[in-house]
């Protein structure tokens, strides 16, 4: 959603994802015909890194997340032309401003998505005031490159979190877990499981999952399944998938959803299509019992195999 390029000392690129916080303000400032300041902080603390990339809700702050996550405040310093609270710790940071209609092209980039996205265009840029630094800087990075990496994986905790608030926020019960499978990366495969309690409980899900702030943002696979599957073991998705999912009856197609140029399969106006799965069996049939039983094996009966053949199974 943020990317910066660097032209020269004096001149750092900007590229904001429309919907993101950051370029609601840019828009809002430029609306009234003025400059915004930035600061772009390089090398912080990874739970900083995390809930940047982080969908949180409007209103939220990011320091305030994760000084209640680590138990104490988040240490900072007022930077001398921003003005703006700065990690104390981070490595680097440059404060700057980006002014209305100053823009050149800024592009392409190697995408968390795990290609080069091909939108050259002209853009906003930053016009660096003063750089911040520690004596032999420590440059933590996450390179982004074909999954599975560090941003995805990050992106989908966090937007997991975010997803199943927005489902309880809507009223909507027994959700027992939600999970963002790195594969995809980051919030483009999201699989949810629930104990269904009506019938269309998991057609509720789906929509809303799909479409809440942190599930719309460049998805494209949102799968509901039953309480006897585990939502973060993409093996037990797929057997769901495979054997409670008819294709004809149990899909929705979202059509012109929220993306970007990031996505290498977006649509002219930056929309995408996505697909919505029922992998839940059917209700009404799970109900009067007469949907097949599961083959498997106990909790206590896999706690015995393991215990008796202990030694073996630690040399596989």
């Amino acid at each position: 959603a943020y990317r910066c390029q660097v032209y020269d000392e004096r001149t750092i690129g900007c590229q904001i994802t429309e919907g993101k916080h950051g370029r609601i303000h840019r828009d809002t400032y430029f609306e009234r015909g003025q400059s915004m300041k930035v600061v772009v902080v390089c090398g912080q603390d990874p739970l900083l890194y995390m809930l940047s990339a982080s969908p949180l809700p409007k209103g939220v702050s990011e320091y305030d997340f994760a000084g209640g996550i680590r138990g104490e405040a988040i240490e900072v310093v007022k930077g001398p032309y921003t003005g703006f609270p700065i990690p104390a710790d981070a490595e680097i940071a440059v404060e700057g401003e980006t002014v209305p209609g100053q823009a050149k092209p800024e592009g392409p980039f190697g995408e968390w998505v795990g290609y080069y996205s091909d939108d050259v265009v002209p853009r906003p840029y930053i016009d660096v005031k003063t750089v911040l630094y520690r004596d032999n800087p420590i440059l933590t990075c996450a390179p982004q490159h074909k999954p599975v990496d560090e941003t995805g994986l990050l992106k989908g905790i966090a937007g997991a979190a975010e997803i199943w608030k927005a489902l309880e926020a809507c009223g909507l019960p027994d959700i027992l877990g939600v999970w963002n499978h790195e594969g995809g990366p980051a919030t483009r495969f999201t699989a949810i499981q629930i104990r269904q309690r009506y019938p269309g409980h998991a057609r509720n899900v789906l929509h809303v999952a799909a479409n809440c702030t942190a599930g719309a943002y460049n998805g494209k696979w949102t799968v509901v399944v039953d309480d006897d599957i585990d939502c973060s073991d993409i093996d037990q998705v797929l057997w769901a998938m495979s054997t409670r999912f008819d294709p004809i009856t149990d899909i929705d197609i979202v059509q012109k959803a929220w993306s970007s140029g990031r996505d290498p399969m977006f649509l002219p106006g930056n929309f995408n299509n996505r697909i919505l799965i029922d992998a839940c069996m059917p209700y009404d049939r799970k109900l009067k019992g007469k949907f097949p039983t599961v083959v498997d094996v106990s909790p206590e009966m896999r706690t015995k195999l393991r215990a008796k053949f202990a030694k073996f199974l630690a040399s596989s």
